[in-house]
């Protein structure tokens, strides 16, 4: 807490300052012509809590004080020219308030190489080793304490991860934030893959007929309908949306679904498809499904439409952990592991809650109770429920600290 800072948003990556020139050295910024307008350029995309950047000044006030760092990689600063941005932010004591600093610009091959080399992967994977290097050469040069950075983030996730290589070495338990793009699909994956491949296949086989099969019903035709285009060539984890959608479509739908494949003249596929949908157990874990993946939607839809808004990210990733701990463990052992990022809770039986009182989703309960299910049987369903949210969390579970800065 006490290195609670302003987060940059990533938006700015879209913005374009004209009269700014590539590769600044902010050192000797006050005499640059560009200066007013890349203080203004920050200050329109971190905050109206933006100061003249200085940075020997800066370094002093870091020296005893965790920091963070973000590098804002391709922004275009005139046409045709595009250039790198090092932000940091901390707390500033003799304020009172966080602060975000514009330290420093790099003119980098991700500036002007990256489109051209995208196709060869050990072209790129060279040239962020070599922006890698140049950076935390740079940073050096202006001695910043890098044993206080506590987060460090990039645009581009590749050179991010270079970086992050590099940086720790000064700072271990630097908290990198380069995953934060895709997260919310990871964890879907995660989630599916534990202990739900047959519900991604139900989906994936009535789709297959949907796309095949000349007359279908309205039913049918909605549950996929405004959801995002299933590719077969493509992995599912890059389709999870696609996934989560039909998922909830499905559920809403179950019965017509289930009254339209039984009036179908029978084929091994429809028999398939029918026997499935009565199967009580396949519709809980649907439900449940429905009920689980829900408070991923709005962090994956957000980062699926690019707005790249790394505040709100962090704010619905908080919210995410929250809920998901919530859900298994104890009121007295959700604190615990949102601050201190103790694993070893959700291994703990002293911490988990009963498995028959994970929150499963009341769907699902009502449905449980309505089947007549005994505890036993209720207690086998609850333990697979809870792998999921095990899963969801374990997956995030780097990034909850981040809700602190």
């Amino acid at each position: 807490k006490s290195y609670q800072t302003s987060v940059p948003t990533p938006s700015c990556k879209q913005q374009n300052l004209t009269a700014a020139k590539p590769g600044v050295d902010m050192e000797n910024a006050g005499d640059h012509h560009g200066h007013c307008d890349l203080v203004g350029f920050i200050r329109r995309c971190c905050g109206t809590h933006v100061y003249s950047p200085d940075p020997k000044e800066i370094v002093q006030a870091v020296s005893n004080t965790p920091f963070c760092l973000y590098l804002y990689v391709g922004v275009q600063v005139d046409e045709g020219h595009s250039t790198s941005f090092v932000l940091i932010s901390y707390f500033d004591q003799s304020s009172g308030r966080s602060v975000v600093k514009l330290l420093h610009t790099l003119q980098i091959s991700t500036d002007t190489a990256y489109p051209q080399v995208s196709g060869d992967t050990d072209a790129v994977t060279r040239a962020a080793r070599s922006d890698a290097c140049l950076l935390i050469r740079t940073l050096e040069k202006l001695e910043l304490p890098l044993s206080n950075m506590a987060v460090f983030y990039c645009s581009e996730p590749q050179l991010g991860e270079m970086c992050v290589s590099g940086l720790q070495t000064f700072s271990p338990n630097v908290i990198s934030l380069c995953s934060i793009p895709g997260i919310a699909a990871r964890a879907s994956q995660a989630a599916l893959t534990a202990s739900f491949t047959h519900v991604v296949d139900l989906i994936l086989d009535i789709h297959h007929h949907y796309s095949t099969c000349t007359s279908i019903n309205d039913s049918l035709k909605e549950v996929f309908a405004n959801t995002q285009s299933y590719n077969p060539l493509c992995p599912i984890s890059t389709q999870c949306s696609f996934v989560t959608h039909s998922v909830q479509k499905m559920v809403a739908r179950w019965q017509d679904l289930l009254d339209y494949f039984q009036s179908l003249k029978q084929t091994e596929v429809t028999n398939q498809i029918r026997m499935r949908l009565m199967d009580e157990n396949v519709r809980l874990h649907f439900l449940f499904l429905c009920h689980a993946l829900e408070p991923l939607k709005a962090l994956q839809e957000l980062q699926e439409a690019g707005t790249k808004d790394l505040a709100v990210e962090l704010q619905l990733t908080s919210i995410l952990l929250q809920s998901y701990a919530a859900s298994i463990l104890r009121s007295s052992a959700v604190s615990g592991f949102l601050w201190r990022q103790d694993l070893q809770l959700l291994s703990s039986e002293k911490d988990l809650l009963p498995l028959a009182e994970v929150n499963i989703g009341s769907q699902t309960t009502d449905l449980m109770w309505a089947m007549g299910l005994n505890g036993g049987e209720r207690d086998m369903i609850a333990i697979v429920s809870s792998h999921e949210f095990l899963a969801c969390l374990i997956f995030c579970s780097s990034l909850v600290r981040v809700s602190h800065f």
